[in-house]
């Protein structure tokens, strides 16, 4: 799905998705590095 169809769907700005899509890829990327982390200390 495109930036602009999501942005018609959810009625608003392209921008908004765009933001939103970066912050959702930052969070995803953090929670995924902590699990990691998790995942090798509990291997031990």
């Amino acid at each position: 799905m495109s930036i602009k169809e999501t942005a018609k769907i959810l009625n608003c700005s392209e921008s908004k998705v765009k933001v939103n899509y970066h912050r959702a890829l930052k969070k995803l990327h953090t929670k995924l590095e902590f699990n990691m982390e998790e995942v090798f200390e509990n291997a031990k």
